[in-house]
């Protein structure tokens, strides 16, 4: 099994709830990639699962609050957010295909 993932400071946004989610979003790849590593495929399902909708609802949040604030890097940040979330769908066919090692590469 491999160490946990490492926090890391560029994460920290400075907002209690934002950094909450974050924190979770690390929690749950670090319990992905044990999951996947240990052989037990239908918790890897529920927490790729779970990463997706959490990171969903946190992108949409964070872009609610970017709006809000007029802020200019908005549309940036939406095609990073895009990025992620094609990247963790690629993530859950890779768990649904029983591709263990390409699903800790994503």
């Amino acid at each position: 099994m491999t160490e946990g993932h490492a926090w890391s400071d560029w994460l920290e946004v400075g907002d209690s709830d934002l950094d909450g989610d974050h924190h979770l979003q690390m929690r749950l790849v670090s319990a992905l990639v044990d999951a996947l590593e240990e052989g037990r495929p239908w918790l890897a399902h529920r927490l790729a699962d779970h990463l997706h909708d959490a990171s969903e609802s946190h992108f949409g949040e964070e872009e609610a609050r970017m709006r809000a604030a007029r802020s200019p890097e908005l549309a940036a940040h939406r095609r990073e957010h895009d990025v992620m979330l094609v990247a963790m769908r690629e993530l859950l066919e890779a768990v649904d295909g029983d591709d263990v090692a390409l699903a800790v590469a994503a």
